[in-house]
Parts: C-alpha cells; structure tokens; sequence
C-alpha cells in the first residue's frame, strides 16, 4: 500500500508540474524587433556617418554598421529561466544594370546572433557588420522566431 500511495504521489506531481512549467514558459513576452538602424563604418579614418553623409561617395573600404534594437521582457520572477533566441538579419537587394557598372547581380546575405535579455533590462542592440555595396534598393529584414522588422534602403555610389 506504502508503494502504491508513492506511485500515485509521484503520477500526480509529473502531471501538475508538466502545465505549470508550461505557464511558466507562456509567462515570458517574446522579444520583438523594434528597429534597425544602417550607417556606415568608414575603415580609412575609423569614424562612423549616416548614409546621408557618405565619406567615400565610390563605396570603397567602407562597411555597413546595421544596429538591430530588440526588446523584450521577461517575467520578474523566472527571468533566470529565459533562454538566448536567435536575431537573424537578412540583407537582399536585386540586381540592376547601369552603363557605368554593366550587370549587377542580386545581393543576399545573412547574419545570425544569439540575444539575451535580463531582467533588469528591456533592451538590446546587436549589431552586424557588411561590406558596403552600391545598390539601390536593399531590403535590410531582421527577426526572431515571432518578430519581423524591415527596413529599405538606397545604398549609392557615384557612377
């Protein structure tokens, strides 16, 4: 009887605890892509400009500095139990043709990070580095596993 008392015991406690930890789990806002910020990283003088204010107006040694802001948070009490999620910035851009450049084709690049948010913070940047490259319709897109933000873009280039 003692052992058929610690079976039901037991039974019950996996069947309680399974929905619990559960609500626990559905107890965490998701993180979100709230923005996506470009500008560029000039690699000759080390200094970093809006698009607005190209350095170099032929693309040349420069990268793309894109700042990805996530935010998110987790329930005071189980805040320890949120894991990483992945942030994924995809980078897309059609291919053209100019006189001056001929054929250009199609830009696609992706980028993955891992992101975490405590609970004593509601924010997060990750930030991701491309070459610069002369396109006129580039579609920045970051996201999580529930959240999307895009963001397009002209990146130009003196012909």
């Amino acid at each position: 009887m003692k052992k058929f008392k610690s079976l039901v015991l037991a039974i019950l406690l996996v069947s309680c605890g399974a929905p619990l930890a559960y609500s626990f789990e559905k107890q965490y806002k998701s993180f979100k892509i709230d923005d996506i910020n470009v500008r560029v990283f000039d690699r000759s003088t080390n200094q970093v400009f809006p698009l607005s204010e190209l350095p170099n107006h032929y693309g040349l040694d420069m990268d793309l500095l894109v700042s990805v802001k996530v935010i998110g948070v987790p329930s005071q009490s189980f805040a320890q139990l949120l894991p990483r999620q992945k942030v994924t910035l995809s980078i897309d851009a059609p291919g053209y043709t100019t006189a001056a450049t001929g054929d250009v084709p199609p830009w696609q690049e992706n980028h993955t990070r891992s992101v975490f948010i405590s609970s004593k913070a509601t924010t997060s940047y990750l930030p991701f580095i491309a070459e610069y490259q002369c396109y006129p319709h580039v579609i920045f897109t970051a996201s999580t596993a529930e959240s999307t933000k895009s963001e397009t873009l002209a990146l130009p280039c003196a012909e």
